[in-house]
C-alpha cells in the first residue's frame, strides 16, 4: 500500500485500485490527495511493483475463476480481494470505500464477487470489464488512439503537462504501457474479461443493503467508448456521471475528478 492520511480524519478510509500499465500509486498521487482531503477519510492505494507492471506485457494464461484469467489477472484479483479483507477486518476501519481506475474495475468486481458478506461503497471510473469484450484490432487502435490522446494533451495542455514533468516516470510507462497493447496481442487481449454478468449480480446484492455503487465516465474516452457502458448500464436501469475527458483524465484533472466521484 501507500498510505495518505489528511490532517482531519472523520470517516472510513478509501481503497484505491489502479489500473492497467500504470500501477504505481504515486502516479496517482494528486488524485488521491484530492480525495482524501475533500472527503477527510485515509487512503490506502494498492501498489504494483514495476516488475509486475512489466510482466502485463507478456502474460501467461492460468485456470481462474470465473473464467479463465492471464496471471497477473489472477494474481490482481487476489491482492484486492486480500486488501478488502484486512481493511474490513482491521482496526475498526470496516466502513471503506472503494475506486477503481480502469481495469482496477474489473478486479474489484471480481474480488467483491467472492466476498458475498462485505458490501463497501464502490466506485468505478472508466470501467474496464463492464462493456462488451472487443477484439484484438479493435482494442489495440483504442490503446493507440488513448496513447495518441495523452500525448497531444501534454504538449497543448499546461496543467496536463505540468503535471506529466512531475510525474514523468509513472506516465511515460502508461504510454509504454498504451503501445504494448497495440503492439501485443496477448497483452491487451488478456486484460479484458468481461464481468458485465456479476457485476448485475453485485448490484443487486448492493441494492438489497442500500449501499452504493457509481460509474464515473468519460464522454471522450478512446478506450472505453461511453456508448458502450451507457448501453450496459441501461439494461441495469443505472446512469454513469459523466465527465468532459477521456480515459487518462485522471492524472490530468485530479480535482475534478476528485468532485465527481464524491458527487
Amino acid at each position: 500500500f501507500m498510505v495518505l492520511n489528511p490532517p482531519t480524519i472523520e470517516h472510513g478510509p478509501f481503497l484505491f485500485v489502479p489500473g492497467w500499465g500504470c500501477g504505481e500509486a504515486h502516479a496517482y498521487l494528486p488524485f488521491l490527495k484530492e480525495l482524501a482531503l475533500r472527503a477527510r477519510r485515509r487512503v490506502f492505494a494498492i501498489e504494483y511493483t514495476e516488475r509486475h507492471v512489466r510482466y502485463e506485457m507478456f502474460p501467461r494464461v492460468v485456470p481462474g475463476s470465473p473464467t479463465t484469467l492471464p496471471a497477473p489477472q489472477a494474481w490482481k484479483v487476489d491482492s484486492v480481494r486480500s486488501a478488502m479483507i484486512a481493511l474490513g477486518r482491521g482496526r475498526g476501519d470496516t466502513e471503506f470505500h472503494t475506486l477503481a481506475y480502469s481495469e482496477g474495475a474489473l478486479h474489484a468486481i471480481l474480488a467483491l464477487h467472492t466476498l458475498e458478506e462485505m458490501h463497501p461503497p464502490l466506485t468505478l471510473i472508466c470501467p474496464a470489464g463492464i462493456s462488451p469484450v472487443a477484439s484484438y484490432p479493435v482494442i489495440g487502435v483504442r490503446a493507440l488512439r488513448n496513447m495518441i490522446d495523452v500525448r497531444e494533451q501534454i504538449r497543448t495542455d499546461t496543467v496536463a503537462r505540468a503535471h506529466f514533468l512531475r510525474h514523468r516516470d509513472s506516465i511515460r510507462r502508461y504510454l509504454k504501457a498504451g503501445h504494448g497493447g497495440f503492439m501485443n496481442k496477448e497483452s491487451v487481449t488478456g486484460g479484458r474479461v468481461d464481468v458485465f454478468p456479476l457485476f448485475a449480480t453485485l448490484l443487486r446484492r448492493y441494492r438489497k443493503t442500500e449501499t452504493p455503487i457509481t460509474i464515473v465516465a468519460g464522454a471522450r474516452d478512446a478506450m472505453i467508448p461511453l456508448r458502450e457502458i451507457e448501453e450496459r448500464l441501461l439494461r441495469v436501469d443505472r446512469w454513469p456521471r459523466v465527465f468532459d475527458g477521456g480515459h487518462s483524465e485522471i492524472f490530468f484533472r485530479p480535482a475534478q475528478l476528485a468532485e465527481l466521484c464524491l458527487g
